[in-house]
Order: structure tokens, then C-alpha cells, then sequence
């Protein structure tokens, strides 16, 4: 890449480290700061799309905001006039600035062919740490994929490029990059591939498909065409993994086929879980597979109708609706024409039941649908089971996942038919549950960040403070405090040493002993220097080198010189004699600081 002005002002672009579906990436770094990045500038036709730009900006402003040991931290986003190649002309390019990381994409790692159990293992443990945070965060990744998850020197694995799927889901420039659609697709969840609504099951199922790759050496599904792969994602059972690979055994089996179910519902409900069950693999310990049950099901299945009313349509896909189109050619075409029909009469059969069911009187003993209340005040979800003629009752239960005040769900769940007149109870979120601050201090920032992180905080403002008494990176202090009760997801600031200390301004004029102890305290060495004067009243310090102000390292080896008055007689001048000319006085000045 030709020589280019400093981006946004700030950072400098270098040479060429990664290629990418959505980019390249650049190392780079950032002058204000002066440390190294990682610069991915994404596909100039992108910058005309106006509902990019907001969705780009939106969803990498609430990525900046995560701070995981398992996430690529982004740092900015922006725009900017960039020349892509030495005799092109400027054209405006999204950019987003990130941590740089020293290592591997799980990509390239896989293209040298399986991996170990247990690093795999390690591997799918931290990404799924990584989505816990983010999920709790009411993010989801949405192209969790090898490409996207960087493994570290040390062989760690760090997930990237949260919020940029989402940012692209509105971008028709997209779905041109055929390539790019075929790798994603590799590892598309089935209702990502239909064009249904999606949540964090979504990207365990991904991570269930990348868990598969590792430990079999192959993806469960390949294809010519991302049609080809995403209807076998929706209808194709993968192979068993212990089939393909001897050294597996029933619990892998069972552990990464509950990831790969076909309905959300039958998967690992969240990160936390599936995690759960990776570790016991990792110990040997049986598996518990995912919590689940029927009513669950019927839950989720409300969905589809919430889709066909719009209510949320900015979780539509580009790539599904590529997909969509491939799938509607040919005979594929007609399958899926027959699903979309009968997905119709389903639809307006819930509808029937769910908005004019509760129209009609309900007498002793008749069924009544239990309306879907999930999101709602718990005075509308009293009301509108009332109108139903069913009997309320509300259950407070923590949740970080849904606002204070608002309802979780049902039990009856939604959907399901319940006498009039029975009790149904309401479970009302009263917000995140409560978690004790972990004391942190001593440890480094990034020992820190790990334990808040895992005990289900936040990291919030950092400051650089001057300590002589604490090493240069570790913490002094969080607020909260450590052993504060708040709610999980709460920012905790740290303070941090900076490991420099700063001579102060009130050693003049101090005892000389009273200022050497002072310094010591702050991690000084001091050495008194006498300043010889015909008379002096007492051991004070009269001006220091280096002067008050001054900022050192904290460490014994850098000393203070204090100078102090000390009487001598020999610097007094004799009395003239009468006889003679009195001689010169003699300057008692001390020595300029």
C-alpha cells in the first residue's frame, strides 16, 4: 500500500498482515499513543451505503465498549480518505483500528490440519468465555468463525470483529462477495441460513461447527455454492465426529451434536453451559448436555410470527437472503416454497388463536392460549392474562438479560393452552443478579481485567496513578471497592500505578530527617548535603536536586540530594583591627540550586 496521510489524523497505516472477506488488515500504529494496531480497512463501496455508516458506527461503538482477555479489543472506527493501491485516487474507506495481536488465525492454524483435543478444548473454552461477555452484553457476533478468532503466541484465542456482521446485515454490497458468503456459510446456524431471527444460540452453533472442524479435521457440511452448503445446515445430518475420528468418544459425540442441533431449543442455551460441558470433557468427567425442555420449544416457535409482523427487522441478513435466492432456483426452490406456504398457515393459525381467541367468552373449563408477554410491563402482562381469563401471579427472578420491571416469561409458556380461571405465573426480571467485586489489587491490568471479567463485570475508566509504593502496572485500588456487593455487569475503574513518584513541594523549609523519611516512603534514596555558613539555626532543608516538581522512577537507586545550613566558625570573618583595613566579608550565599 502506497504512503498514506495519518488516519483520522492519527494512525498510521503499515504493511500488509491478513486478508479477510470484509478487508484487509493492516499492522499499524497509533501516534497519540504511541502503540502498535492492527488497522482492518473494509471494502470502499461500503462508504456510500448510508445504512451502513449508522449501523457501523452504532455497532462498533458498543463493541469499544467490551474488554475480555478473550476478545480483540477494538479500539476506533471511522472514515477516511485512503489510496488502496499506487496509482489509485483517494476513495472514502471504513476502517476499524484493534488491538494487535501477535499470532494466528484459528484459519490458518486448521489449514495445517487437526488440532489436539485438549488445545481444542482450551480453544472452544475461551471463545466461549468470549461470547458469554458479549452475549451478557446483549451482543451477538453473528460470523463467529475460525477467521474471526486469533490464537496468540501463547496459544490463547481471542474473537474478533464483534459488531461488523451486524454493521454489513443491510449491505446488497455483501452478498456480491460470493467467496466471502461461501466461507461464512461453512458455518451458518440453520435459522441464519432460512433468513430467520437470531440470538447467541446462533453462535453457539457456530462454535459447535468450528469444535467439529478441529477435533475432525473437516467441516460437518461442504458445498459448491452457499445454497448447496445452507440447505444441508437445515436438513442434513452431519456425521457422527467419533465416526471420522477414533480417538472420540460418546461424550464428544454427544456434546458437539447438541451444539449442532437443528432448533435452537434442542442447543445449549448459552455460553455458560455449553463451557460447562467443553470443561467436564476437558476433565473426563460425564457430560449433562443442554438444559432444555418442551415448553421451551413452544416459546421459541412464537418467532416466526414475529418475523412475519415486522417487529424487528433489523435482524434480517444479507448473506440469508443470498441464500434465500439460491435456495428458491430449481428444485430447492420448490422445497422451500412448500415450507414458506405451510409456514403461512401456521402463522395465521397462531395469529387466530393468539388475538381473537381472547375475544371470545371464556366459560368454566374452556382452553385459553397463554398470550406471548415476554418484554412487557407486568401490569400489561396482568391485564392482558386477566382478559383472558386467567389468573396472574408474579414471580421475581434475577436476569442480566432483560431490563429491571419487564417479563421474562410464562410458565405456562406462550402458546401453550391453559384452563380459564388457572394460575399463571409471571416472572418479572428485577435485573442482573447481585456479585461480590473480587480484590484486585496488586495484580497486574490485565490479571485484573481477567478476574472482574470472569466473576461477570465490567471494566470501566482506568487511571494512571503515581505510587512509589506499588509497581508500575499493577492496581492500587478499584471503585467499587473489593467485596462490594453490585449487580453483575457493573464497571469497576481501576486505579493503576504508573510507578512514578514526584518529588514534593513542601521539602523546603522541613527537618532534614523529616524529609529524607519522606522520600524514602515514596521509594527515593536522599542524601543530605551540609551548605557551610558562619551561623545557622537549625537543620532545615533549603532547596533540593532535582527541585520539587520533578517526576523520577520510583526506585531506590534515584537520589534526592536535600542541602541544609550548618554553622561554621571558620566561615565567619575575623573582627577588623584598628591598625588595618577590614578585609572583604566573605558571601554566605549557598550555591545556586
Amino acid at each position: 500500500m502506497s504512503e498514506q496521510p495519518l488516519l483520522s489524523g492519527r494512525y498510521r497505516v503499515g504493511r500488509l498482515i491478513g486478508h479477510g472477506g470484509m478487508g484487509d488488515v493492516y499492522l499499524g500504529t497509533d501516534t497519540r499513543l504511541g502503540r502498535t494496531v492492527a488497522i482492518k480497512l473494509l471494502r470502499p463501496q461500503l462508504a456510500d451505503d448510508p445504512i451502513f455508516q449508522k449501523r457501523f458506527r452504532n455497532e462498533t461503538t458498543a463493541a469499544a465498549r467490551m474488554i475480555s482477555p478473550y476478545i480483540v479489543r477494538t479500539y476506533d472506527a471511522g472514515q477516511d480518505m485512503i489510496a488502496t493501491g499506487p496509482n489509485a485516487r483517494p476513495q472514502e474507506v471504513p476502517f476499524l483500528v484493534m488491538e494487535y495481536v501477535e499470532g494466528q488465525t484459528l484459519k490458518e492454524k486448521l489449514a495445517k490440519g487437526t488440532i489436539d483435543r485438549a488445545e481444542a478444548l482450551k480453544i472452544t473454552d475461551q471463545v466461549l468465555r468470549a461470547l458469554e461477555y458479549s452475549h451478557r452484553a446483549n451482543i451477538i457476533h453473528r460470523d463467529i468463525k475460525p477467521g474471526n478468532i486469533m490464537i496468540t503466541s501463547s496459544g490463547d484465542a481471542k474473537v474478533m470483529d464483534f459488531g461488523v456482521a451486524r454493521a454489513l446485515s443491510e449491505s446488497e454490497g455483501t452478498v456480491a462477495q460470493t467467496g466471502s458468503v461461501v466461507g461464512t456459510a461453512l458455518y451458518f446456524a440453520p435459522e441464519q441460513a432460512r433468513g430467520d431471527r437470531v440470538d447467541g444460540r446462533s453462535d453457539l452453533y457456530s462454535v459447535g461447527v468450528i469444535l467439529y472442524e478441529m477435533l475432525v479435521g473437516r467441516v460437518p457440511f461442504k458445498g459448491d455454492s452457499p445454497a448447496s452448503i445452507a440447505y444441508q445446515h437445515v436438513n442434513a445430518t452431519a456425521p457422527t465426529p467419533s465416526s471420522l475420528n477414533d480417538a472420540l468418544g460418546e461424550n464428544d459425540d454427544r456434546v458437539i451434536l447438541s451444539a449442532l442441533a437443528k432448533d435452537p431449543t434442542r442447543r445449549y442455551q448459552t455460553a455458560e453451559d455449553f463451557r460447562a460441558d467443553v470443561d467436564r470433557l476437558a476433565q473426563g468427567l460425564p457430560t449433562r448436555g443442554p438444559s432444555y425442555d418442551a415448553a421451551s420449544t413452544l416459546i421459541l416457535e412464537d418467532s416466526p410470527i414475529d418475523d412475519a409482523l415486522d417487529l424487528d427487522p433489523e435482524d434480517d441478513d444479507p448473506s440469508s437472503r443470498f441464500i434465500d435466492r439460491e435456495l428458491r432456483k430449481g428444485g430447492i426452490g420448490t422445497i422451500w416454497a412448500i415450507v414458506i406456504g405451510v409456514g403461512v398457515i401456521g402463522v395465521i393459525a397462531v395469529l387466530w388463536l393468539a388475538l381473537l381467541q381472547p375475544r371470545i367468552a371464556s366459560p368454566e373449563g374452556a382452553q385459553v392460549a397463554v398470550p406471548n408477554l415476554a418484554g412487557a410491563t407486568y401490569q400489561t402482562a396482568e391485564q392482558q392474562l386477566k382478559d383472558r381469563g386467567l389468573n396472574p401471579v408474579k414471580v421475581d427472578q434475577t436476569d442480566d438479560s432483560v431490563s429491571p420491571g419487564r417479563v421474562i416469561e410464562t410458565d405456562p409458556p406462550a402458546g401453550a393452552l391453559a384452563l380459564a380461571g388457572s394460575d399463571v405465573q409471571v416472572k418479572v426480571s428485577s435485573g442482573a443478579p447481585m456479585v461480590t467485586i473480587p480484590d484486585v489489587s496488586k495484580l497486574t491490568q490485565d490479571e485484573a481485567t481477567k478476574k472482574l471479567t470472569d466473576a461477570g463485570l465490567q471494566i470501566g475508566q482506568i487511571t494512571q496513578v503515581i505510587n512509589g509504593d506499588i509497581p508500575t502496572g499493577q492496581v492500587i485500588a478499584s471503585e467499587p471497592t473489593a467485596q462490594s456487593q453490585v449487580r453483575s455487569g457493573t464497571s469497576v475503574r481501576l486505579q493503576v500505578s504508573s510507578g512514578r513518584v514526584v518529588i514534593p513541594d513542601d521539602l523546603v523549609g522541613k527537618p532534614i530527617n523529616d524529609a529524607i523519611s519522606q522520600l524514602r516512603d515514596l521509594g527515593l534514596s536522599a542524601r543530605p548535603q551540609p551548605v557551610r555558613r558562619c551561623q545557622a539555626s537549625s537543620y532545615t532543608v533549603q532547596y533540593s536536586d532535582p527541585k520539587p516538581g520533578t517526576e523520577l522512577a520510583a526506585n531506590a537507586s534515584t537520589e534526592v540530594i536535600l542541602y541544609y545550613y550548618m554553622a561554621d566558625s571558620s566561615k565567619c570573618a575575623p573582627p577588623p583591627s584598628p591598625s588595618s583595613e577590614a578585609p572583604a566579608p566573605e558571601s554566605s550565599a549557598p550555591p545556586a540550586p
